[in-house]
């Protein structure tokens, strides 16, 4: 049990105990239903496209291969982000419960012990990856797609799972939030995985070959798309080390300047290393590019290169390969180095903040708001841990949004705007959620409700405290719609006789979606605290929070999309989802945002009657 390189017990014990979870069979079924909404889409828009005139079979090629981008964005996204966030849970989860400790008893070597508690969230994962691999081969149907490429998507994306769920657990033995282990290997993943495809296949002269650095271009490099396996496994056998050696010391409570140890590190080998790689960069590199180029020189010139061209042109690309693996261990050293150190300072920080404004609270006490849940609530202190990280990241993807320009654009505004309020709604869903969790959690619930307070002032202070954070962004979105709506519609207008009278509703029309969108976040608040009470575990809080709401915007818009012909079966959808629909007019939006304020209040008189019996549970 403890002599191999996994646990076989722990591992079983692991692997039922996730695979019984709730959490497990929602993940699997809301990845599937993604998959196949998508598909049924396809079928759909397919079907009613071949009824048209101008539709032929070339253009359902084009059809099959755009679904199968779509497929293979969400499922690499959704592993990017879900097998960090599950591998650093297992970890922090034993940190916060204090059972880290207690393992150091066990005969157990921490290698073994953190290879099987990693390694039961990622086969979760890659089942549901390979579960969903017949639904993505169906694309094939529709033509414009091989089986080839479906095979190499699924295998790019078992890479990414196992890949970041190693990073997830790296940052995790330094983080008490997972969000935070997550944002830290994300950053690595757009470094490497969006940022070094464009590099590399500039040296190599070719598109295709990005497909053997980035699984987000696992299908442009036919079989050659196989390289990718053996792109990263330096990588994770990397990241593993490091986190094994760092568990151990975690495990054990060593003090913190073993952390920083060049046995630990292995400083003087990576110098050496990065003396080679500097030698590399300077001889080998500039000869590979060079074959490299006259390979693709030569097939552009027509009739095809030679063999010993050929040959030349695979020596180059080899060796651009080679050096580029050298450049992601040399890259990834640093970062682990850099990002362990920047995710310690981060949660330390986190923790000061708290430390500081609880010294504050109680040397002014006589400044309580009048109503003290609120007052409690809305500090930092309160939401940041949770709130304040996703307000960091989101706060520099749209800066770097806006460095791009892409704003100018026709679309621009509205795209920004549209995503900067699903951001928002998904902050609140996710402070709401925890609102209610961490009172569970930290049985501080019950004394809330002991109080002297009525019940609708207790869930109205929460429910001001939630606006603090999110409020601020959801008004944000409000001047990008009102400006995007009549920029897309701009340039159709620009010639035409009612120009003025399509721009005078669009500016209507993106009015009326402000005032929705606040409507929705109200009910999105509340909701999700509603949701968070009626879980029995508390951890479970923010997946079923999230899934609620999620499910209230995606089916609808799925189904407007795919009964848009038949107005009578659309009608009663449109009106849950008017924002989303393809020609909803402004008397639906009103109405939506009427129904959307009645759930509200009908929410929160139910929340105030029933938090008492329902929190004593």
């Amino acid at each position: 049990m403890s002599g191999g390189p996994v646990s076989t017990a722990v591992l079983w014990r692991e692997g039922a105990r996730t695979s019984r979870r709730w959490q497990t069979y929602a993940l699997r079924a809301g990845f599937s239903a993604a998959l196949l909404g998508l598909l049924l889409f396809g079928i759909w828009a397919s079907i009613a496209l071949q009824t048209q005139d101008w539709f032929d079979e070339s253009q359902s090629a084009y059809m099959g291969r755009a679904l199968f981008i779509g497929f293979t964005v969400i499922q690499m996204v959704i592993s990017m982000f879900m097998a960090p966030m599950m591998t650093s849970r297992a970890i922090v989860e034993e940190r916060l419960e204090g059972t880290l400790d207690l393992l150091v008893l066990t005969p157990l070597r921490a290698g073994a012990l953190l290879a099987s508690k990693v390694g039961s969230r990622l086969l979760v994962l890659l089942t549901v990856v390979l579960g969903s691999m017949p639904l993505l081969a169906l694309v094939t149907t529709l033509g414009g797609v091989s089986v080839t490429e479906v095979v190499l998507v699924t295998i790019g994306n078992a890479v990414t799972l196992v890949v970041m769920g190693t990073l997830g657990a790296y940052f995790g033995l330094f983080s008490k939030s997972p969000i935070i282990a997550t944002l830290a290997s994300a950053g690595w993943a757009l470094l490497a995985f969006l940022g070094l495809p464009g590099v590399y296949a500039l040296m190599t002269g070719a598109y295709s070959t990005s497909a053997h650095v980035s699984p987000f271009f696992a299908s442009a490099g036919d079989a050659w798309g196989a390289v990718l396996l053996l792109t990263y496994v330096p990588t994770i056998l990397l990241t593993w080390t490091l986190g094994t050696r760092l568990f151990k010391l975690k495990m054990a409570n060593a003090e913190l300047r073993r952390y920083f140890s060049d046995k630990v590190w292995g400083t003087r080998a990576v110098m050496i290393g990065g003396g080679i790689f500097l030698a590399m960069t300077l001889i080998i590199l500039p000869l590979g590019i060079f074959l490299a180029w006259s390979h693709t020189y030569a097939e552009t010139q027509g009739g095809g290169a030679s063999t010993m061209v050929w040959a030349l042109g695979g020596l180059g690309r080899g060796l651009i390969l080679l050096w580029t693996h050298g450049l992601i261990l040399l890259g990834t050293w640093f970062y682990l180095r850099l990002g362990m150190d920047l995710v310690d300072a981060f949660e330390g920080m986190l923790d000061q903040m708290g430390r500081d404004r609880a010294r504050r609270r109680k040397s002014r006490g006589h400044r309580i708001w009048k109503n003290p849940v609120a007052w409690r609530e809305a500090r930092v202190s309160a939401w940041g841990r949770g709130g304040l990280p996703l307000l960091i990241g989101w706060g520099l993807v749209l800066f770097a949004i806006a460095q791009t320009g892409m704003w100018l654009l026709p679309g621009g505004l509205l795209t920004v705007g549209t995503a900067n309020a699903a951001a928002a709604i998904l902050l609140t869903v996710w402070l709401a959620a925890g609102s209610i969790e961490q009172e569970r959690r930290g049985s501080t619930l019950s004394m809330v409700l002991v109080s002297r307070m009525s019940s609708w002032r207790i869930v109205f202070g929460k429910l001001l405290a939630l606006s603090a954070p999110t409020l601020p962004v959801v008004m944000i979105s409000i001047p990008l719609l009102l400006i995007g709506f009549p920029q897309v519609d701009i340039w159709g207008a620009w010639d035409r006789s009612d120009g003025g009278s399509v721009m005078a509703g669009s500016v209507v029309r993106g009015a009326l979606t402000g005032v929705w969108l606040i409507a929705f976040w109200l009910a999105a608040a509340l909701t999700s605290m509603w949701v968070a009470l009626r879980v029995r575990n508390p951890s479970s809080s923010y997946g079923a929070s999230v899934g609620v709401v999620a499910s209230f915007v995606l089916i609808p818009t799925f189904l407007t999309w795919v009964l848009r012909d038949w107005w009578w079966a659309a009608l009663p959808v449109r009106l849950i989802m008017p924002v989303t629909a393809p020609s909803a007019g402004p008397f639906e939006i009103i109405l939506s945002t009427a129904a959307l304020v009645v759930v509200s209040v009908v929410v929160f008189i139910v929340l105030s009657m029933r938090i008492r019996s329902w929190g004593a549970r």
